[in-house]
């Protein structure tokens, strides 16, 4: 293979690559972004699946999750976000 298609193909390659990450990023800002000001709702299975996963529960124990997330919005006046996940477990462990 001569040197002058070597240098084209390599010159090609760097020109896909850089394509590519170019228009990958602008399609990155159209997922959801999980903010830690982001209520958690009871039933959002994501979100109690993440304080379940936090605690090392089982599934059953989901209803425990959700007795915990009332109890916290009625002992602190407002529904807990992401940010009082520890206190949300906390009121877990206690039950």
């Amino acid at each position: 293979m001569s040197p002058i298609l070597q240098v084209v193909i390599g010159l090609a390659a760097c020109g896909a690559f850089f394509w590519m990450m170019v228009t990958s990023q602008g399609s990155s800002s159209d997922g959801r972004v999980t903010s830690q000001d982001d209520l958690i709702d009871p039933d959002n299975s994501y979100q109690i699946g993440f304080l379940m996963g936090m605690t090392g529960g089982t599934v059953t124990d989901a209803a425990v999750v959700r007795y915990a997330l009332q109890r916290f919005e009625q002992t602190h006046g407002y529904k807990p976000t992401l940010r009082d996940a520890a206190l949300v477990i906390g009121l877990m462990q206690s039950e």
